[in-house]
């Protein structure tokens, strides 16, 4: 085999997905950021892409430079066999460059992230509350003033929380300063009493992105907005002791026996 030929046939088919990479970082995103215009990145097809592209590039350097020499035997066909085993593997690495830019891509790896965080986020909140009894107990005494949804709705976001497409539970309760706004100090409360596990012991406190998940997973503003927690909102939670905050942790005791940490 002309293995220099070769090497020059596979060093060309390489360039196209490579200039396309090059194309996006330096115009899509390096230049409209200096810009100051909107960087064209999608992190969830990018990232997975450009990740794909540091795998199968390492993979495909490293049988380039090894296709030469075979390290296992002198033999004509054992040769032969090393190097075509190596084509092979290179023209895979080709493959899946050239596969990253395609809408097959970004359509598969969509759901495939998706699930990855769905996944990892299930693992890290669970709800305290496990029985269909408890969690219906809760329903009854928050549904009407407080939220807005039918049981089986509520119960498929707290029994256990699942991150995905689902109905939302609409947080109805209002301040009672302003009736356009809703109460977040009575929302940060249930979700901090449901989900211990957004709390840590060793200094990190409540986590803010945590809470947001949780939120943006399973509450919407009656209006169907989004519903987002910031950091004074939470500072203002645990400062507060207004009359509202302390009747509905009231409510909460009649079925939530967690010792809330402040």
């Amino acid at each position: 085999m002309n293995i220099i030929i070769i090497k020059l046939v596979f060093l060309v088919f390489v360039i196209y997905p490579h200039l396309r990479l090059l194309k996006q970082l330096l115009l899509d995103v390096s230049v409209q950021f200096m810009l100051d215009n909107e960087i064209i990145w999608d992190k969830r097809i990018d990232k997975p892409r450009l990740l794909s592209f540091i795998i199968f590039d390492g993979i495909f350097l490293f049988f380039w430079l090894s296709i030469e020499h075979c390290p296992f035997t002198t033999n004509y066909y054992g040769v032969l066999a090393y190097q075509v085993l190596l084509c092979a593997c290179m023209l895979l690495c080709v493959f899946m460059l050239f596969y990253s830019w395609t809408n097959h891509f970004a359509n598969s790896i969509l759901p495939a992230t998706k699930e990855l965080a769905i996944k990892s986020c299930t693992k890290e909140y669970s709800s305290i509350l496990s029985k269909d009894v408890d969690i219906k107990s809760l329903y009854d005494l928050l549904n009407g003033k407080y939220i807005d949804c039918e049981l089986d709705t509520f119960i498929s976001h707290i029994k256990p929380i699942q991150f995905g497409e689902k109905t939302k539970i609409y947080w109805i309760h209002v301040n009672t300063t302003n009736h356009n706004n809703i109460n977040k100090q009575t929302l940060l409360e249930l979700i901090v009493r449901l989900y211990p596990s957004v709390y840590s012991n060793e200094g990190a406190g409540y986590s803010l992105v945590g809470i947001n998940q949780i939120i943006t997973n399973s509450y919407r503003r009656l209006d169907g907005g989004p519903i987002k927690i910031s950091s004074s909102n939470l500072q203002q939670w645990k400062d507060s002791r207004s009359k509202p905050l302390i009747e509905f942790r009231k409510i909460l005791d009649q079925c939530l026996s967690l010792k809330q940490i402040y």
